[in-house]
C-alpha cells in the first residue's frame, strides 16, 4: 500500500475515533450532569480533543447532542432486533421491553441520555429521540406480523408501549 494511502487511512481512522470520543463525551457529561451542564468545554475535556476538532464534526452543542441520541438509538434498536430474532410473534413486545430494560441496567448513561435528557434538549433532540421510538415500534410491529400472525399481539400500539417504557425508565 502506498504511503499516501496509509496516511489517508490513518487520518480517517483517527477522525472517526475522535467523533466517537466526542459522542461518548456528550453522552457521559449529559448523563452525569444533565443536558444544561453539557457544555462544549466539558464535552471536549471528557473526549480529550480540541475545540477546533469539535467544530470539525458538529456545528454546536445541540448538533452533537442530537447525534449522540441518534447513535444511542441505533445501539438500542440493534439490541431490540437481536431480542426479537427467532422469537414468537406474540412475545415481541415483551422481548423489546426486556431489551430496553437491559440497556438501562447495563448502560445507564445511554439510557439516561435517551429516556430522560433528550427531553431537555429541545426540538432536534426530541426529534432524534422520537425517531428512535418509531423505529423500535416498527421492529416490534414487524415481529408481531411474523409467521404466526398478529392475532395474539397486544391491543396496545407498539409506539405507545415504547414511549411509555421510555417514560417509566426516565
Amino acid at each position: 500500500m502506498p504511503m499516501q494511502a496509509i496516511n489517508t487511512s490513518l487520518r480517517q481512522g483517527r477522525k472517526s475515533t475522535q467523533r466517537e470520543r466526542l459522542l461518548d463525551g456528550m453522552r457521559e457529561v449529559a448523563a452525569r450532569e444533565g443536558y444544561g451542564a453539557a457544555t462544549i468545554a466539558r464535552v471536549i475535556a471528557c473526549a480529550g480533543v480540541s475545540r477546533p476538532t469539535f467544530y470539525d464534526y458538529f456545528s454546536d452543542k445541540d448538533d452533537c447532542f442530537a447525534a449522540a441520541i441518534a447513535e444511542a438509538n441505533q445501539q438500542l434498536l440493534s439490541d431490540v432486533r437481536r431480542a426479537l430474532e427467532g422469537g414468537a410473534s406474540e412475545h415481541a413486545a415483551q422481548a423489546a421491553v426486556g431489551a430496553m430494560i437491559a440497556l438501562a441496567d447495563s448502560d445507564p448513561a445511554t439510557a439516561r441520555l435517551l429516556m430522560s435528557e433528550a427531553m431537555a434538549g429541545g426540538g432536534r433532540a426530541l426529534g432524534a429521540r422520537d425517531e428512535g421510538i418509531i423505529k423500535i415500534a416498527g421492529a416490534i410491529e414487524e415481529a408481531q406480523n411474523g409467521p404466526s400472525g398478529a392475532a395474539n399481539a397486544p391491543d396496545l400500539s407498539p409506539r405507545v408501549l415504547v414511549g411509555g417504557i421510555y417514560r417509566l425508565l426516565a
